[in-house]
Order: structure tokens, then sequence, then C-alpha cells
């Protein structure tokens, strides 16, 4: 009972909800129990709402054709992904960026749609995600050219994603692989840099402080949340939770329900 006074005591002021999707609104093609009924709520009460996703494998319209298809309503405005971020903070601080890209055909695209250009071995940066027909080959190019100068620049650090199989390989691996291979650290644009959250809370034209983080991972999520001047709530439907004692979210709850009962006291 104090646990939920004090947290419901911190969200009163709270005006805005920015959701994590995997893990948090749905499971590969599976909406999360109670979630769309959540968010449907909480546009009737008059929250502001938008999402961000580590995911760099789909645009923002993708996602909200998904996030339609599963019964929620945030359109592709109000989404910011990964490779997004990636693609505004490169266009911010390089004209023109020459990149070589390993990933997802939608980071590319991201990249090329703000003037970055693909430069082969003159590439100052390698951007980097993850997708399935990504090869070892392709990494070893990553690899030569982060060895002869490149920045590597990644779309997030998550080691993993669920799925209704089981837990999937995230672009956390390949940072590891060309870290290891490269011999340098990797600028990560995704959760948990503040950057992103800044991206989507511009969109809603909110300050930090009456805005609510909603996610499943704590060294993400969380902490990125924390980081961003957001208060934070950490849901136990996706990723491992264990990490929460590094990153102590606002407030922990088993699923969207609980935390409707806390915004609603």
């Amino acid at each position: 009972l104090k646990r939920a006074w004090k947290a419901s005591a911190v969200l009163s002021d709270v005006k805005a909800l920015v959701f994590d999707l995997d893990g948090v609104l749905y499971r590969d093609e599976e909406p999360i129990p109670h979630a769309p009924e959540f968010v449907e709520w909480a546009a009737d009460q008059g929250y502001a709402i938008a999402a961000i996703t580590n995911n760099a494998a789909k645009s923002a319209a993708d996602y909200a054709a998904k996030l339609a298809r599963l019964g929620y309503g945030i359109p592709a405005e109000r989404i910011v992904t990964s490779g997004m971020a990636t693609a505004a903070w490169l266009a911010e601080r390089t004209a023109g960026a020459k990149v070589h890209v390993i990933g997802p055909a939608a980071l590319k695209a991201e990249l090329l749609a703000v003037g970055c250009v693909e430069a082969g071995d003159a590439a100052d940066y390698v951007v980097a995600g993850i997708a399935p027909e990504t090869t070892v080959a392709e990494l070893a190019r990553g690899t030569r050219l982060i060895r002869a100068g490149a920045k590597l620049v990644m779309t997030n650090p998550d080691p993993t994603h669920p799925t209704p199989a089981g837990f999937a390989p995230e672009a956390g691996a390949v940072q590891a692989f060309l870290e290891t291979s490269g011999g340098v650290p990797a600028i990560v644009l995704g959760k948990p840099n503040p950057y992103i959250y800044q991206l989507a809370l511009q969109r809603l034209a909110i300050d930090p402080a009456m805005s609510l983080m909603i996610g499943d991972t704590p060294e993400t999520d969380i902490k990125g949340g924390k980081r961003a001047g957001m208060a934070t709530a950490l849901v136990e439907t996706g990723n491992p939770t264990s990490g929460a004692a590094e990153h102590p979210p606002t407030v922990q709850i088993a699923d969207l329900r609980e935390l409707r009962d806390l915004l609603a006291r």
C-alpha cells in the first residue's frame, strides 16, 4: 500500500506517456494482455502518447501499421525508431555524412533520407544495426573500415529481444563483434542514450518532468528515461527485469492494468 501511494504521488504530474514497443505493447504479432485497453484508456484520459523503439528494422510508418493491426492508435508521427535517431544525430553533426551501413534496409533508408551518402571504402562512419541477412563478410568489411579510422555508430545496444519462440539476438550482438574486432567503442544512439527520448518529447512538445517512460528493460528503457529526466515504469511483460536493482524505476508493475490503477488514483 505504501509503495502504491508513493508511486501515485510521483505520477500525479504525468501528462505524457512514452511507450517502448517490443515486450510492452506486443510480442511479435500478439498484443500484450491488457495493453490495447490501457492505451485506449490513456488517450481517452487526455494523455499525450508517443512510442520509441530500439528496433531499427522498420520505419515509423511500418510500426504504425503494425500497431493499428494489433488494436493501437499511435500514428507514425508519434513513433521514433533507433534508425531515425541515428540518422538525425548524424545529420545534425555532419552534412552529407559518408557512411557504410550494416543492417536492415529501413536503417539505410533513414540515413539516405537525411542526406547521408554511401561511400564504400571512403566511409567516415560504419553505421550498424542487425538484420537476418547480415553476413560475416559484411562485418569483416566494417572491421577493416573501423581499423582504418571510421567511427562505429550503433542503432542500439540491446543484446536480445523477446519473441514467441524465446529470445533472439539484437544489435548489441553486432556491437560486441565490431567493438572487439574493430578495437574501438561504439557511439550508440538508441536507448539508453537520452537523445532518442528527446526526439520523442519534442514531438509531444512536453517537459520531461511531465512524462513517463514505460518499458520492459531496466538497462535501456529505465536507465535512459531517468537520464532524460522522465519518470519511469518498468513492466514485467517482456525482457528479464533483474537489472531493476541497478536501474530502479519510479514504479515496477506486473502489467499495464496495474499502471492504470496507479494513474487513476
